[in-house]
């Protein structure tokens, strides 16, 4: 878990940092750079996302269930909940990030010609294109999984207390 968000966050800096480009072929470049990145981050961080994220909803929803009915394991229901919020929050950081860049790129585009605006808007086209984060292509990850799990859980809480 500790890997993936220092992948993640390593990539949200480069995706935040302030980069001063002084000329359009120079935002060309970096956007394209920027973009290949992203999908190879995406690509490869997709597999562990899943593998992290799906046993430990299992795991939380386990512990949430023996914490209601005997009162203990308190504790490891509040470690898998700051888990799942630092892996949610640092994805969605790093997507808004990532989709940020052709804002901060744009002022670099004066003088450039219409060729090169038009290549521009490619690649701010490509950015656009890209989705957030997601575990091998079931579920996106982001804040509404956050949102979604917890529901998941207190759904399942209710249920199980109400046949036990």
């Amino acid at each position: 878990m500790f890997l993936v968000g220092v992948s993640v966050e390593y990539c949200f800096q480069k995706f935040k940092k302030e980069h001063h480009v002084t000329d359009y072929k120079q935002a060309l470049k970096l956007t394209d750079e920027l973009t290949k990145e992203y999908r190879a981050l995406k690509k490869g961080i997709s597999p562990l996302l899943f593998l992290l994220l799906s046993p430990t909803v299992g795991s939380l929803i386990t512990y949430t269930y023996t914490a209601s009915v005997q009162f203990s394991n308190e504790i490891w229901v509040g470690a898998y909940i700051l888990k799942l919020t630092y892996v949610c929050y640092i994805m969605e950081d790093c997507y808004e990030a990532f989709s940020s860049i052709p804002l901060r790129i744009r002022p670099s585009l004066v003088g450039a010609t219409q060729e090169h605006k038009d290549i521009f808007k490619n690649c701010i086209y490509e950015i656009r294109e890209q989705t957030p984060f997601v575990a091998l292509g079931f579920f996106k990850v982001g804040w509404r999984t956050l949102t979604d799990i917890t529901n998941l859980t207190v759904t399942y809480l209710v249920v199980m207390v109400r046949f036990h």
